[in-house]
């Protein structure tokens, strides 16, 4: 069982600092990003097979091409109750 354990803390020490390097460098990616205005179209909780997560759809325009798109944040977030998913979808107003 410690091997077990052994094996499982290498793991988790290896598989972090990937992690949080992509993360970073999402962050870093969006930062050169153009500033626009766009549209809430629906904000609302969705329940998977893993938790509850908050979810946005929007739109917006960028030198005259129109997108839509339904990522909030750089990674999924999941919560195991509805709350923290409602609070997130909440800041999101439809019709905004």
């Amino acid at each position: 069982m410690p091997e077990v354990f052994a094996y499982c803390s290498i793991l988790t020490g290896l598989v972090l600092p990937v992690l949080a390097f992509l993360h970073i460098r999402a962050a870093e990616a969006q930062r050169g990003w153009p500033n626009t205005i766009g549209t809430i179209l629906r904000s609302d909780v969705m329940y998977e097979s893993e938790g509850y997560s908050p979810v946005v759809e929007y739109s917006y325009t960028v030198d005259g091409v129109a997108y839509r798109g339904d990522r909030i944040r750089t990674l999924l977030v999941q919560h195991s109750s509805k709350g923290p998913a409602s609070a997130v979808a909440r800041k999101f107003f439809a019709g905004a």
